[in-house]
């Protein structure tokens, strides 16, 4: 019986992707628990948030964990798992923007960051209060090396929600700096009397 080399190269190879996906997951779930556990002093609250931040990375995870190892999704998929399924129907979710696929490598920093603004929003901002809506929109923009994406998170809260300015950076803040950091982004806030 023989079998060519390169029916055999496909299940190595997608057994060696599946075996660096598996690694990198478990790497950020240790991360995720070290660092939730040293920022809560109340063991209910950690756990809480642990699993609220396993369960978005599982459905990051799940937009490209197909039985042919998908390599990528598209934005407003990644939003639509990510930030429609957490939104209460007392705020409105608007999405806008052309077409834009996100390579399998930047799925999880991607769907970590929506979460950290999605879990900020039902808490503290627009998801918050009645009449709220958030705006996510994207870009593409050309540059000297190629394209670069830019996202705009907006949140716009009714005129008598009672808002508090916002606190020093927590846990969620961190997770968004390091995901940016893998792709290769930064953020920048501007608060208003809004949100």
């Amino acid at each position: 019986l023989a079998i060519s080399t390169a029916l055999r190269s496909r299940p190595d190879l997608l057994a060696r992707e599946l075996n660096h996906r598996v690694k990198n997951l478990f790497a950020i779930v240790q991360s995720i628990i070290s660092s939730t556990a040293r920022q809560e002093t109340d063991a209910r609250v950690a756990a809480t948030k642990i699993r609220e931040r396993v369960y978005a990375l599982s459905r990051a995870h799940s937009l490209t964990s197909s039985i042919d190892m998908q390599q990528q999704t598209t934005l407003e998929a990644l939003v639509n798992a990510i930030v429609a399924s957490q939104v209460s129907e007392h705020c409105d979710l608007q999405t806008d923007g052309p077409p834009v696929t996100v390579m399998a490598q930047h799925v999880t920093p991607l769907g970590m960051i929506l979460h950290e603004l999605t879990t900020n929003a039902v808490k503290y901002g627009a998801g918050a209060c009645d009449g709220g809506r958030i705006e996510v929109t994207w870009t593409i923009q050309p540059e000297e090396a190629g394209k670069e994406l830019k996202i705009n998170w907006k949140e716009i809260c009714a005129p008598d929600a009672n808002l508090g300015s916002p606190g020093p950076d927590g846990f969620g803040s961190r997770m968004m700096t390091i995901s940016l950091s893998q792709l290769g982004g930064f953020s920048e806030k501007i608060w208003t009397e809004q949100g």
